[in-house]
């Protein structure tokens, strides 16, 4: 059966190790990326309440676009695994805060670091798995390689919500501070696959001259600018992006407001049903 499945993606036998690493990168990538969302939103209405999740919507919006214009500036030339290190043992770092935050009932902080822990670094890590992803492949053998990657996305998201389902069906005590440290494992797991990288592919580091690019903050933004004048494509693409995440936005909101009212219509007439009579 797995000969049928390796001929099948076409994956040479000698790559296979290749593919199954970066495979399960991915995968606990978006396990904890499931994770994030879930606790972080859940911890937010918790909170503030389900009527300021617009406000959750839109600092992330900003928090997003602030870690791309960094991630433009500062780290296109930086390699792959500095980026995966730098973000993942941020993440940790502050998701530990978060304890003392919450210890010290600093609602502002906590959501301050497990935001910037969520929409900035964490988007780096994925960057970085990505640029990985494409060092342990030639051009060609990347074709098949980051597609075959990008699945391990769904499986990782099916994953990590089985995850939350059952401990919270069987746990339903737990803080949600507490299954925001869940977080951690995930991340702890690929800095670990990435240091034993050498010994689990069986191959001999190689020694690497590392490109650098000497670029000016003043040049990168004067090509930026030029390249969207060059290209109004972009511009149009711009848009339509920050519209189709605005409707997302409003969509999701809608949805978790009807379903709240859903429930707690429920939860009324349970009360009504199980009331004694006068």
């Amino acid at each position: 059966m797995k000969f049928n499945l390796v001929k099948g993606l076409h994956i040479p036998q000698e790559l296979l190790p290749r593919f199954k690493f970066s495979w399960l990168l991915h995968f606990l990538y978006q396990f904890g990326a499931v994770i994030s969302w879930v606790v972080v939103t859940a911890l937010f209405v918790e909170k503030f309440g389900l009527e300021n999740l617009l406000y959750l919507f839109a600092i992330e919006a900003g928090l997003i676009i602030l870690g791309t214009l960094f991630t433009h500036q500062f780290l296109r030339c930086v390699p792959a695994k500095k980026i995966i290190n730098f973000s993942a043992f941020g993440i940790i770092a502050l998701l530990l805060s978060t304890f003392w935050a919450d210890q010290s009932e600093h609602i502002y902080i906590l959501f301050g670091l497990a935001l910037i822990a969520k929409d900035v670094l964490y988007p780096r890590l994925r960057m970085g798995l990505l640029r990985n992803t494409e060092e342990l492949f030639t051009p060609a053998q990347a074709e098949k390689a980051i597609p075959f990657s990008e699945s391990a996305l769904t499986i990782g998201a099916l994953a990590g919500a089985g995850f939350l389902f059952t401990m919270i069906k069987f746990s339903p005590e737990i803080s949600t501070q507490t299954m925001l440290t869940w977080w951690i494992f995930p991340i702890i797991f690929i800095i670990a696959l990435l240091s034993f990288e050498s010994q689990i592919l069986h191959e001999v580091p190689e020694l690497r001259g590392e490109k650098k690019l000497h670029e000016s903050k003043e040049s990168t933004f004067r090509n930026l600018r030029q390249t969207f004048k060059k290209i109004p494509f972009l511009k149009a693409i711009a848009v339509m992006i920050f519209l189709q995440g605005s409707i997302f936005a409003i969509v999701e909101y809608h949805t978790v407001s009807k379903l709240e009212h859903s429930l707690e219509h429920t939860f009324t007439t349970t009360d009504i049903s199980i009331s004694p009579e006068h």
